[in-house]
């Protein structure tokens, strides 16, 4: 089975995937899920003092994923969420991983967080009041 490596985004740490884990471990795959760099401390840690936050950069995210992807002994399947899904897109950019999944990915660099075509799609949703009192269908 290819290894798995899972990317957080920011805010929260590895264990944000903690079932995840545990899901592919179980289907048999090997799976990591690396901190970036100062986030490897819980996340109630970081709530009480955000300077990791403050002070990781991209380039310095990047460095440690690509670190641990270059540790397998194959090109795994690289999932990111938020801002991991644009690292996801970076690391595969890079050449590293035979996959890659970006759940609600952050926007890259000259992707419009809000297409005119997805506003258009959600308006007549949007105009109607009545929209937020009707049970979903």
């Amino acid at each position: 089975m290819k290894p798995i490596v899972l990317v957080h985004g920011f805010w929260v740490t590895p264990r944000s995937w903690e079932n995840w884990i545990a899901h592919y471990e179980a289907k048999g795959h090997h799976v990591v899920a690396p901190a970036y760099p100062g986030f490897e401390v819980e996340v109630e840690a970081l709530n009480a003092d955000p300077t990791p936050v403050v002070n990781v950069t991209v380039p310095q995210i990047i460095a440690r994923y690509e670190e641990a992807i270059r540790a397998l002994p194959e090109p795994p399947i690289i999932i990111g969420h938020s801002a991991g899904g644009a690292f996801t897109q970076i690391l595969l950019d890079h050449g590293h991983g035979c996959a890659g999944v970006a759940l609600n990915s952050a926007p890259t660099e000259g992707v419009r967080v809000v297409p005119l075509s997805q506003l258009k799609s959600t308006f007549p949703v949007l105009k109607t009041r009545r929209t937020g009192t009707r049970p979903c269908r």
